[in-house]
C-alpha cells in the first residue's frame, strides 16, 4: 500500500463520537438549541406553575425545566465546537475566530448564569470581578500547557523517554501535542514503528493524502529513513519541496535520503547549498546555528560521495568546530555524521572513533541506536 494514498490505521480513533456527516450533525445541534432556547423562554416568562404539596412533586414539577436548561446550554457550545472544527482548519484566521467565538460564548454563558443569581446590592461589580477573572484564566490557560511541553522536549533530549511520554500522556492531550507529540518522542527514542504509527494521522489528511506543510510529515519521513524505507521517505520528500515551505527540513531531509541510497549526490550536495543559503538570510538563534552545523556535517558527506575529498574534510572539520557550546545530543549527532562521511572517504579509523564518540557523547535513543549500528556494520565496539 503506498504511503501517499493509504487510509491510516488510526483514523478512527479521531471520529466523533456521534457516527454521523457534520451537516447532520450541526443542524440536530441547531435545531435543539432553538427548541430548547425558546421552550425555557416561554416558561420563565409566561407558564405558571401550579401548587403542589410534597417536595417530590416539586422536584418532578422542576425535572423539565431543568432539563430544558441543560440542552439550552449544552446544544449551543455543541453548535459552536462544530463551527470551531471547521474554522480551525483554515490557518491562523480561522483559529483566532474561533478563539474569539469560545471566549465570547464563555463570557455570555458566565454573564447570564451571574444575572440569574446575583440580584443583591452590589451584584455589578462582584458580576465584573467575575467575568475578568474567567476571561484572566482563559488566557493564562496556555501557559502551563507550554511549560509541560519544554519540561517534555528537556527529558526527551537527556533521553528520558519513559517519563516524557508518560507527561505526554497525562498533560499534553490536544489535537497539536496529543499523538504527533508522542510520535515525536518516540523518534527520538529511536522506536520508528510506534512513531509511524503516531504520526501518520497528522501527517496524512482523512484522504490518506500526505500533508506537505505539516512538519510531521518530516517527522514521519525521517522515521522511515531510519526504517530503511527511504524510498518511500523520498516519495513523499520529492511531493514536499515542490509546495512552498516555511523552512527548508523536506529540503534538508531529502538530501539525507539520496545520500543513504547512494544516488544523485550532486543533487544532494545542491539541496543542501539551498538550504545553508536560506539560514544565511535569517536571524542565527541557538536553533539556527545548531541547524546550520548539521547542514555543514551532511553536506561534507555529500562531497565525500561525489570524490572531491579535500573540500569534504574541510566542510567537516567547520561543523566540528562549530559545535561549541551546543547538547550533548547535538554532538553525538555530529559525530555519527562524521563517522559516515570518514566511512564514505574510506577512512574506517576514523569513522570507528567518530562513531564510539558519537555513542559514549549520547548512548540512549535514536542517536545512541544508530551509532552502535554504525559500529557492529564495521565490527567495533563501543
Amino acid at each position: 500500500m503506498s504511503l501517499a494514498t493509504g487510509k491510516s490505521e488510526n483514523s478512527d480513533r479521531n471520529a466523533s463520537w456521534l457516527p454521523l456527516s457534520w451537516g447532520v450533525r450541526f443542524a440536530f445541534a441547531v435545531t435543539v438549541s432553538i427548541i430548547s432556547w425558546g421552550m425555557e423562554y416561554s416558561w420563565r416568562n409566561g407558564i405558571p406553575f401550579p401548587g403542589v404539596s410534597t417536595p417530590s412533586e416539586r422536584l418532578w414539577q422542576l425535572a423539565p425545566f431543568f432539563l430544558v436548561s441543560v440542552f439550552s446550554i449544552l446544544f449551543p457550545l455543541w453548535t459552536l465546537f462544530l463551527l470551531v472544527e471547521v474554522l480551525s482548519r483554515n490557518g491562523n484566521w480561522g483559529r483566532v475566530v474561533s478563539t474569539l467565538a469560545l471566549l465570547s460564548f464563555s463570557v455570555y454563558m458566565l454573564n447570564s448564569i451571574l444575572t440569574d443569581r446575583l440580584d443583591s446590592k452590589g451584584a455589578g461589580s462582584i458580576r465584573w470581578i467575575c467575568l475578568i477573572a474567567f476571561v484572566a484564566a482563559i488566557l493564562v490557560a496556555p501557559l502551563p500547557i507550554m511549560l509541560m511541553k519544554r519540561r517534555v522536549v528537556k527529558l526527551a533530549t537527556q533521553g528520558d523517554y519513559d517519563r516524557a511520554l508518560r507527561i505526554s500522556k497525562i498533560w499534553l492531550r490536544t489535537k497539536v501535542y496529543g499523538r504527533p507529540f508522542r510520535g515525536w518522542i518516540m523518534l527520538q527514542a529511536g522506536r520508528y514503528s510506534e512513531a509511524l504509527d503516531l504520526l501518520k494521522d497528522s501527517a496524512f489528511d482523512e484522504k490518506g493524502r500526505p500533508r506537505l506543510t505539516n512538519v510531521n510529515l518530516y517527522f514521519y519521513a525521517v522515521a522511515l529513513m531510519n526504517e530503511d524505507r527511504n524510498a518511500e521517505a523520498q516519495e513523499l520528500l520529492e511531493a514536499a519541496i515542490q509546495v512552498p515551505q516555511k523552512m527548508d527540513y523536506f529540503r534538508f531531509a531529502l538530501a539525507d535520503c539520496l545520500l543513504s541510497q547512494n544516488k544523485d549526490a550532486s543533487r544532494a550536495c545542491e539541496l543542501l547549498e539551498q538550504v545553508m543559503a536560506n539560514l544565511k538570510k535569517k536571524h542565527q538563534s541557538a536553533k539556527q546555528r545548531t541547524i546550520m552545523a548539521h547542514c555543514i556535517a551532511v553536506h561534507a558527506w555529500a562531497l565525500a560521495c561525489c570524490g572531491r575529498r579535500e573540500e569534504s574534510e574541510a566542510r567537516l572539520q567547520e561543523a566540528l568546530s562549530r559545535s561549541k557550546g551546543f547538547e550533548a545530543r547535538e554532538v553525538a549527532a555530529l559525530q555519527h555524521l562524521a563517522g559516515v562521511t570518514w566511512q564514505t572517504l574510506g577512512d574506517l579509523e576514523r569513522a570507528r572513533a567518530a562513531f564510539q564518540e558519537a555513542a559514549k557523547l549520547y548512548p540512549h535513543g535514536d542517536v545512541g541506536l544508530r551509532a552502535r549500528r554504525k559500529l557492529a556494520e564495521l565490527g567495533a565496539e563501543i
